[in-house]
């Protein structure tokens, strides 16, 4: 939102350093049937080593829940304009 209460859609690619890495079916199987968290488990761990440069640009702040969660959430990648 600008300065005269215009409000803008932008959109922030959120691209890692570290590439895409995807496991097969059975990779997944084995690893989630171990341990259903792991791959949050692997993030946090990511970021505690801190092998990544933290850039801040800015603060989101979630005000509210939405009311009709698929109209405002689901449809927003369809509106225009």
């Amino acid at each position: 939102m600008n300065a005269q209460g215009e409000r803008f859609w932008v959109k922030f690619p959120f691209k890692t350093y570290h590439g895409i890495k995807c496991l097969t079916s059975e990779e997944a199987a084995i690893i989630g049937g171990r341990d259903p968290s792991a791959l949050h488990k692997d993030m946090y761990d990511a970021i505690a080593r801190k092998d990544y440069p933290l850039i801040p640009i800015a603060k989101m702040v979630l005000g509210r829940v939405p009311e009709n969660f698929f109209a405002e959430v689901e449809q927003v990648a369809w509106r225009r304009g």
